[in-house]
């Protein structure tokens, strides 16, 4: 990896970024569908640090679409 040239560091970069917005775009929506079913009064607990979730994650993928 010595001979890595900066635009092959940038190619890199790139792909793992989209790799990575990739992943956390799966994520959502298994968070969705975990929010989908636990609607019970028995899962209040669950929903809440479901929906925690979902919101820390929209925050990971604006900065990850930021620098893409």
């Amino acid at each position: 990896m010595d001979n890595v040239t900066p635009e092959e560091k940038k190619g890199l970069s790139q792909k793992f970024r989209e790799f990575q917005l990739s992943g956390l775009k799966s994520y959502g929506k298994y968070l969705e569908e975990q929010v989908r079913i636990s609607q019970t009064n028995i899962r209040k607990s669950y929903l809440a640090y479901i929906e925690k979730e979902i919101i820390r994650n929209n925050e990971k993928i604006k900065e990850v679409e930021s620098k893409v």
